[in-house]
């Protein structure tokens, strides 16, 4: 049901925030949009483990409904923008044009989109493998018991989510103005390689002192795509297919990149021996293999953005 549930307002979302700020503000709203996931995982986490301790666990899982149900309700209030409502030119649309498998086939022809996706790919691959079995490496590795080793792994990744998040949009809409053009997919490129580093640092490290600010610094980094690389998808493609860009870009993304990462590095830990072993093997190799993968988009961040607009400012009717 979780996943029901984000697959619905993810899509819905980010195509909702593409047509209420334009291009050149867009990296800085979906990072505030998606540091709001790490403020609720953080108040998830103290507000449940409050309710738990003194209202039993199923108390806690009801309560989870609440927000939820509060905030539906207040999403009946919003303003519906037309699509292409932020666009300089072009036409304001009521309704979007049906969906077909050739609407998927197109926007994989869109380059940056494609550089995007596979980028991800890698990265979620990386993140969904550190976020289960950090708690386990932490507690073999200094000893830590099952519960601290959660807790821990889990305050670490939340806060390089949040940073990063927020830093990541503020950088590419200040080196976009700047630079005079297209500049999120650079970002996110040298978060990849600066996370590399910092998380085969963290993993090399002796101590639970110098782990926890190495694999924090290395979490901001990774982060840092975040809200770059959710814009650069609104940002190629048509308004009315937006919401679509993204549902293909995370059925991929997850299918291909996590899904089974978790599996793939306790298969590698059990041949080595060696779980620290294996997040070395698998973890800064792959996050490079982001940046790689990033780079091929970058020459056609631009010339895609520069195009999507030109196809929607001739539009007479919905594409």
């Amino acid at each position: 049901m979780v996943g029901i549930g984000e697959a619905s307002y993810y899509p819905a979302g980010t195509a909702l925030l593409a047509d209420y700020f334009k291009k050149e503000g867009r990296a800085r709203a979906m990072s505030i949009w998606a540091a709001g996931t790490a403020v609720g995982i953080a108040v998830g986490f103290a507000g449940g483990g409050i309710v738990a301790s003194t209202l039993g666990w199923r108390a806690a899982f009801y309560m989870t409904a609440v927000p939820g149900l509060i905030f539906a309700i207040l999403a009946f209030g919003l303003r519906e923008p037309l699509r292409g409502a932020a666009e300089a030119r072009g036409p304001r649309a009521h309704e979007a044009p049906s969906i077909t498998w050739r609407t998927f086939v197109g926007l994989l022809q869109i380059p940056t989109l494609r550089a995007t996706i596979a980028a991800e790919t890698a990265l979620f691959f990386v993140l969904g493998g550190a976020a289960f079995w950090l708690p386990t490496y932490l507690s073999r590795r200094f000893g830590l018991g099952t519960g601290s080793a959660g807790t821990l792994a889990g305050g670490v990744l939340v806060l390089g989510l949040l940073a990063g998040s927020l830093f990541g949009g503020v950088i590419a809409d200040r080196l976009t103005k700047s630079r005079q053009s297209a500049s999120n997919l650079p970002v996110g490129i040298a978060g990849f390689l600066a996370g590399a580093v910092f998380v085969a640092l963290a993993l090399l490290m002796p101590s639970l002192a110098l782990f926890v600010p190495m694999f924090l610094l290395g979490a901001a980094c990774l982060y840092l795509y975040n809200g770059p690389y959710t814009a650069v998808k609104q940002n190629v493609v048509l308004p009315t297919v937006r919401a679509t860009a993204v549902t293909l870009a995370l059925l991929i993304e997850h299918l291909l990149g996590d899904s089974y990462a978790p599996f793939a590095i306790g298969k590698l830990s059990d041949a080595l021996n060696s779980l620290q072993l294996a997040l070395l093997i698998l973890l800064p190799p792959l996050l490079v293999l982001a940046a790689l993968l990033a780079a091929t988009g970058l020459r056609h961040e631009d010339p895609d953005g520069q195009a999507m607009e030109a196809r929607w400012a001739s539009s007479t009717s919905l594409p």
